[in-house]
């Protein structure tokens, strides 16, 4: 089994919760450990997050006490990410997802619907005014 473990800086921009613990963190930068146990018998290379351990702001009462939380689900960082973008209104979509609309109407333009050579109600039961475009 073999396992990797990188390090990153996320920010919150809001307060911020987690699931499992109890209050609100605080707005800031937070030290990120994850842990990713790689997937073996595939033909290409793929990890399996295990493990995200969210390093939490020292407390200025106790300035040498590091704390860390360990998230059950490994996707609850990316959710509570998710959510504080929202809240700042700094949530936006990644290149390809905003390209999308373009790139969808630039492959349809000039298509036609396809004729089927049979009774497409009698096969399917469905419309036959509901078809596909060909893409020629």
């Amino acid at each position: 089994m073999k396992i990797r473990k990188s390090n990153k800086i996320v920010t919150f921009k809001k307060p911020f919760t987690l699931y499992g613990f109890k209050g609100t963190l605080p707005a800031g930068h937070y030290e990120v450990e994850i842990e990713e146990q790689w997937i073996e018998g595939l033909s290409f290379l793929a990890f399996k997050r295990k493990q995200v351990k969210l390093h939490l702001q020292v407390d200025p009462k106790h300035p040498g006490v590091q704390e860390a939380l360990i998230l059950s689900d490994p996707k609850e960082l990316d959710a509570a990410l998710r959510r504080d973008a929202e809240k700042a209104g700094t949530a936006t979509k990644s290149p390809k997802q905003a390209a999308f609309p373009e790139r969808h109407k630039k492959a349809h333009e000039g298509s036609k619907p396809i004729q089927l050579p049979y009774d497409h109600t009698a096969v399917t039961g469905r419309d036959p005014s509901l078809t596909w475009p060909s893409y020629h």
